[in-house]
C-alpha cells in the first residue's frame, strides 16, 4: 500500500470515527484540521528521506563518472605502454561503470520527480491548510448564527403559544363574564319581582285598613 493511500485511509477512519460519534462539528472540523497537519508532517518526513537518498544517487553519479575517467586514461596509458590487454580490461571496467551509471542516473531522474512531487504536495497541502483553518472559522460562525436562529424560532414559537393561551385565558374570562351578567340579571329581575309583591301587599293592606275604617265609620 502506497505512503497516500495508508495516510489518507487513516485520515477517513478518523472523520468517519468522529461522525459516528455524532461529536459537535467544531471537534470533527478541528479533528479533520489535525489529520492534515499530521500529513504534511508526514510528506515532510517522506521529503527529507528523499531528499536525502537523491543526494546520495547524485553522489554516486558523480563518484561513477570519475571512475569512467579514471578507467579510460589507465586503458590509454596501457595503450601508450602496447599493452592492449590491459586496455581491453580497463575499457572493460569503463563499460561496467558506464553502465552502472546510467541505471543510477535513471534512478536520480526519478528520484528527483518524487522530491519534486513531495514538494509541490506539502506546499498544496500548507495551502490547504490555511484554507481549511480560515473556513473552519467561517463555518463556525454560520454555525453558531444558525443555533442562534433555532433558538430564536424556538423562542418566537414559545411566545405564539404564550398568545394562544392568552387568547384561550381571555374567551374564558370573557364566559365568565356572560355567566356573571347573566347572574346578575336573573338576580335583578328576581328582586324586581319581590319588590312588586311587596307593593301589592302593601296597596292590598291600604285598602284593607281603609275599607275596616270606612265602616267604623258607617257604625257610628
Amino acid at each position: 500500500m502506497g505512503f497516500f493511500k495508508k495516510i489518507s485511509m487513516i485520515i477517513r477512519s478518523n472523520i468517519n470515527a468522529a461522525l459516528e460519534k455524532a461529536e459537535e462539528p467544531e471537534k470533527i472540523l478541528d479533528q479533520i484540521i489535525a489529520d492534515m497537519i499530521e500529513n504534511m508532517r508526514e510528506i515532510k518526513l517522506q521529503l527529507a528521506r528523499s531528499m536525502k537518498d537523491e543526494k546520495l544517487l547524485e553522489r554516486k553519479v558523480e563518484e561513477n563518472g570519475k571512475l569512467i575517467g579514471e578507467y579510460e586514461k589507465k586503458a590509454m596509458i596501457a595503450l601508450e605502454s602496447n599493452d592492449e590487454g590491459l586496455a581491453k580490461e580497463a575499457l572493460k571496467r569503463k563499460k561496467s561503470y558506464n553502465t552502472i551509471l546510467e541505471s543510477i542516473q535513471k534512478e536520480l531522474e526519478d528520484q528527483k520527480k518524487s522530491v519534486e512531487f513531495l514538494k509541490t504536495s506539502y506546499k498544496a497541502l500548507e495551502v490547504k491548510i490555511d484554507e481549511a483553518k480560515t473556513k473552519r472559522h467561517i463555518l463556525m460562525t454560520r454555525h453558531k448564527r444558525a443555533e442562534a436562529k433555532l433558538e430564536m424560532t424556538d423562542t418566537v414559537s414559545s411566545v405564539t403559544n404564550q398568545a394562544e393561551l392568552f387568547e384561550t385565558f381571555e374567551r374564558m374570562a370573557e364566559k365568565i363574564n356572560q355567566k356573571d351578567a347573566l347572574a346578575s340579571a336573573v338576580q335583578d329581575i328576581e328582586e324586581t319581582t319581590l319588590e312588586e309583591k311587596f307593593a301589592k301587599l302593601e296597596v292590598s293592606k291600604s285598602v284593607d285598613d281603609e275599607l275596616k275604617a270606612l265602616k267604623e265609620k258607617m257604625k257610628k
